[in-house]
């Protein structure tokens, strides 16, 4: 799934014309751009002129300067983010508003998202199909007021969505409870782990994802194959990683809870995270920069 796919209409062109400036250099003529992005002439025109408004309106130092009737120069200051750009177009996607509210909510109705964003529930239902479209890559749907799949696959898609969508600075405004801040000092103190910011934002993210999935109110079944879980019980380092986990979730009735032990230990080595013994079996833990 593209982030571009959960723009509106409109939006969505405007972001293809930006991008076509982006890819191809700083000027443009609307010939190539119509022909490049595929739509109407006025289309074309309106959209140039909505992203114009909102380069402004984002940093007044940003321009969509028109040379000659055919010709386009886009200028961007140095400081200019081209994701928090993004980003406030995203924020204002209805597919991305759906897709928050269902991380967000364990069970949600037609009528209530229709109630909270003011359509009505036949639009509502139209748009979760196509959402559903997009989901299916990740085998996952949105069936009888919540999300049906295996819990790592979910965790794996919003991970992803926010990681990709949202700005780096926006990331530690999701978490804010200090129960996941002394979780992760607990892991990279009893692995002796030294993350950089981008590495402890990606953790901190997903132990937020985590939490915010937890169901205390169904037993998740193994989503793990009998013979890979025999493999993982068998490391040491999975062994230390899910007594952490373990007792931070003891405050939860939480069946299952094994499984987040593994979604963790899975999570932390297709993200780059190495493990080995040294002296006498000791467990470190080492970062592996791709």
């Amino acid at each position: 799934m593209q982030l571009l796919d959960l723009l509106d209409k409109d939006h969505k062109v405007q972001m293809k014309v930006m991008d076509y400036f982006l890819q191809n250099g700083p000027t443009a003529r609307v010939k190539e751009l119509n022909q490049s992005i595929d739509v109407s002439y006025p289309t074309l025109q309106k959209a140039l002129s909505v992203l114009y408004t909102n380069l402004r309106n984002f940093n007044n130092k940003a321009n969509l300067v028109k040379k000659t009737s055919d010709t386009f120069l886009l200028v961007l200051p140095s400081n200019f983010s081209v994701k928090h750009f993004f980003y406030t177009y995203l924020e204002q996607s209805l597919n991305y508003k759906l897709l928050t509210s269902l991380f967000y909510e364990k069970e949600i109705s037609i009528t209530k998202l229709a109630q909270k964003n003011n359509l009505s529930e036949a639009s509502i239902f139209r748009r979760l199909k196509i959402i559903n479209r997009m989901l299916a890559e990740f085998d996952i749907q949105f069936r009888n007021k919540k999300l049906i799949g295996r819990q790592l696959q979910i965790q794996r898609f919003y991970f992803q969505l926010f990681y990709k969508a949202v700005p780096s600075d926006h990331l530690t405004y999701l978490n804010t409870k200090d129960s996941l801040n002394h979780l992760i000092n607990v892991i990279k103190n009893d692995f002796q782990l030294h993350l950089s910011q981008k590495q402890e934002q990606m953790l901190s993210l997903q132990l937020h994802v985590m939490q915010r999935r937890l169901d205390y109110r169904q037993i998740i079944k193994n989503e793990i194959d009998k013979n890979m879980m025999q493999e993982i019980e068998k490391d040491p380092f999975y062994q230390e990683l899910k007594n952490i986990l373990m007792r931070f979730l003891s405050r939860f009735a939480l069946p299952g809870a094994d499984n987040e032990a593994v979604h963790l230990y899975l999570f932390l080595l297709v993200k780059g995270f190495y493990h080995k013994k040294i002296n006498g079996g000791k467990i470190l833990l080492f970062y592996i920069i791709f």
